[in-house]
């Protein structure tokens, strides 16, 4: 079957993917600005700031039923912690967590007011105080599953003027790295920061970001000069030609038939 497979590939070329699109920084911007003050939109406001700044997938902050021990598995009040330099988000189990040992991600405050993921957090826990085994986001009716989450991601995006084909709840997770890349991170910090463990991450990465990458490479190799040719030595710097030693004779030595004023 595999070398089906790889036949097939070189007669018909291998099949493109499905577009995926980025939630990048600016994205986000323009979707924060359709939500208003309500209930669920203060918690969707600050699941997509989060989901941007954690490098979030959906299943890491939606959830289909909640009971008592809900929060060993999913994001909940007590998941959040606010510190002098941002915050930490406790999470406690994720794809690559199955044990549930659970990992601690510091996230810092943006400049940006709207999409601040410490300050959206805040405003969510300020304005709809729970107690700390309480669902971190919530609605007032039904449960906030991935269903919702990407509906609202649907709207919001249609409602900023933008086409929602393409776009997929871990549309987040992929313009966080997408940024982070443009923005000159290396990418093995990107890995460190979206927890991943392997080379999946390259699936992330868009084109657009490969190609402005390879543009700035190329730029690079345009105003490198290279390696300077070497200058030829001056005309001082060459040893003295009367101060060569005859082979096998020393400076000092005597030439038979000469005097000692005229040594080599």
């Amino acid at each position: 079957m595999k070398r089906i497979r790889e036949g097939h590939a070189r007669i018909h070329g291998k099949q493109k993917r499905p577009t995926r699109l980025s939630i990048t920084a600016s994205t986000l911007q323009a979707m924060t600005q359709t939500l208003h003050h309500t209930h669920d939109d203060v918690n969707i406001h600050a699941a997509f700031c989060l989901a941007f700044a954690a490098f979030l997938r959906p299943s890491e902050l939606t959830w289909k039923t909640w009971d008592s021990s809900s929060y060993l598995a999913h994001l909940s009040r007590g998941s959040i912690e606010f510190t002098p330099a941002g915050m930490l988000l406790h999470l406690p189990k994720s794809k690559t967590d199955q044990l549930r040992a659970g990992v601690s991600i510091p996230i810092a405050p943006s400049g940006n007011d709207k999409t601040c993921p410490v300050g959206s957090l805040h405003a969510l826990l300020k304005k709809y105080p729970k107690h700390r085994h309480a669902p971190l986001f919530c609605r007032h009716v039904g449960p906030f599953d991935y269903e919702y989450f990407t509906s609202r991601i649907q709207t919001a995006l249609l409602q900023a003027g933008f086409d929602p084909q393409g776009f997929t709840g871990h549309s987040f997770r992929r313009g966080a790295a997408n940024t982070a890349i443009q923005a000159g991170i290396d990418k093995k910090d990107v890995m460190d920061m979206g927890r991943w463990k392997s080379s999946a991450i390259d699936t992330y990465i868009s084109q657009h970001t490969t190609t402005s990458k390879l543009y700035h490479l190329s730029a690079r190799l345009h105003h490198n000069s290279g390696p300077q040719p070497a200058s030829p030595p001056s005309i001082t710097s060459l040893p003295s030609l009367t101060s060569r030693p005859v082979l096998g004779v020393s400076p000092s030595a005597s030439v038979p038939g000469t005097s000692a004023k005229t040594r080599l």
